[in-house]
């Protein structure tokens, strides 16, 4: 079945509860697997390490049987004490995972016996089983010491195993013989380079010297998508570009800055130009309109007028100066950000532009930098905001706090009748557009391109794409 070549951008840290940025989640993809999936091009939600789940009538309690006859790669089988290491993990404060706050409404988790998991929360949640889709949730061994070798020389389930690994530089996968599903996977091996520059990854795409790119940049869809050596693989999806503001710093401590940040944006023309129109406009919420339980709401207009007045009533008559971090090879994330730069000019904000590579990004300035801007993958909105707008969340990059942001938040996850959830969500996506940290003007596709020789390669609307059926026939 051959070698399959992936390019990817560089990523620092591959044991789940701790993966950032998309290269770590499709490492992650290869080496680990999930209680749960979403499969094939439909997006099939499956049992995957869980064989079964049930829950009681009022959502608090779960039952997960764990599939029997799984090794991890350094040998040792899967057990239910595996999974309830896994989520007990999330909660120490030291691994700093954004699940704390996804599942911080568990009261207990426990093995039942060998293969049987019992869960308690605190509250209704009859969405629970799809926060195990996160890229972090992924299945580790409780006797396995990812602390110090989890960086260095993964251990998991998944289809392939890690046969060497030079950070920044390349990683040698080979199949795992002893995967749990029959006939999978497709290819021998996998051999991944990463290289940050996203041009080198096209060229290199182009000169036939890698099969799939996972981040096909917007500029290339028009330009790949009538090619017959090239296969573009297309899903709309939440993906987001927020710049996050930190409100516990001047001046965005002031809500009429924030507003006023808010309303210099052109949303329809940023989709345009950023992302070529592949996605949907957004009102700083958060919350994709294609989730079922969104609450429509008009679309933010452009005022520059209103902009400059909020401006000057917090003290800004003349303006203000903006440093935006992001990250410079994942797009459109600086592409936004440079056309966020031109429109915010005319308000009086004088924007300027650092753009790092990803690796840099998160290791230097994500969390920290007073405003920032970064690629989020899919995820329910629920979970993305549990993890970036609730108070003490740990990716609250804006260090935004309010009481009753947080108490929708758990009423709208505890409901399960969809109108009076989407009745909670309009309050909640509200708040958020008005005075929440983040410009959010855009939802967009996820976009990944394969030489047409590659046959199998699914991209999932999460970052869980799965290489398992992938393999080159040519």
């Amino acid at each position: 079945a051959g070698t399959l070549r992936v390019l990817l951008a560089p990523e620092a840290r591959l044991v789940p509860g701790q993966l950032r940025a998309g290269g770590s989640a499709n490492v992650a993809s290869m080496i680990y697997d999930w209680l749960f999936r979403l499969e094939g091009n439909e997006q099939t939600f499956v049992h995957s390490l869980a064989e079964s789940s049930s829950h009681s009538d009022d959502y608090k309690s779960w039952t997960i049987v764990v599939r029997k006859g799984v090794t991890f790669h350094h040998g040792t089988e899967l057990t239910a004490k595996d999974v309830v290491f896994s989520i007990e993990r999330h909660g120490r404060k030291e691994i700093g995972s954004p699940l704390a706050n996804i599942f911080a409404h568990i009261e207990s988790v426990t093995a039942a016996d060998d293969h049987t998991v019992e869960v308690a929360l605190s509250r209704p949640d009859p969405d629970f089983l799809l926060k195990f889709l996160d890229k972090n949730a992924a299945i580790i061994a409780h006797d396995y010491d990812y602390d110090n070798l989890g960086d260095s020389n993964p251990s998991g389930t998944g289809a392939f195993k890690v046969d060497e690994y030079v950070p920044s530089q390349y990683m040698r996968l080979s199949k795992n013989p002893d995967y749990f599903v029959e006939g999978l996977p497709k290819s021998d091996r996998i051999e991944i380079r990463f290289v940050s520059d996203v041009q080198t990854q096209m060229l290199s795409l182009e000169a036939g010297q890698a099969d799939i790119v996972r981040s096909l940049p917007f500029d290339f869809f028009e330009r790949y998508k009538d090619r017959e050596d090239l296969t573009i693989h297309q899903v709309k999806s939440a993906y987001l570009t927020p710049i996050t503001m930190r409100c516990d710093q001047p001046p965005f401590d002031d809500v009429r800055v924030r507003k006023a940040m808010k309303l210099v944006v052109d949303r329809q023309k940023m989709l345009e130009q950023a992302a070529f129109g592949l996605g949907v406009v957004a009102n700083d919420d958060y919350v994709w309109s294609g989730f079922p339980w969104h609450s429509p709401q008009e679309t933010k207009q452009r005022d520059v007028e209103e902009a400059r007045r909020l401006l000057a009533e917090a003290g800004h008559p003349n303006g203000i100066s903006v440093e935006i971090v992001c990250e410079s090879n994942r797009p459109p994330v600086l592409e936004t950000v440079l056309m966020y730069q031109q429109m915010a000019k005319e308000a009086g904000i004088d924007v300027k532009v650092n753009a790092v590579t990803t690796d840099i990004y998160y290791a230097r300035y994500f969390m920290n930098a007073p405003v920032t801007c970064e690629s989020w993958g899919h995820r329910d909105a629920l979970d993305l905001l549990a993890v970036s707008v609730k108070t003490g969340a740990a990716w609250n990059a804006g260090r935004y706090s309010n009481a009753r942001v947080d108490e929708l938040l758990d009423l709208t996850s505890a409901e399960g009748d969809l109108e009076k959830r989407r009745a909670l969500a309009g309050e909640l996506q509200q708040i958020l557009s008005e005075e929440g940290p983040a410009i959010v003007p855009f939802f967009h596709d996820s976009l990944a391109v394969s030489r047409a020789a590659v046959d199998g390669f699914v991209l999932t609307e999460n970052w869980i794409n799965d290489y398992r059926y992938a393999v080159r026939t040519a």
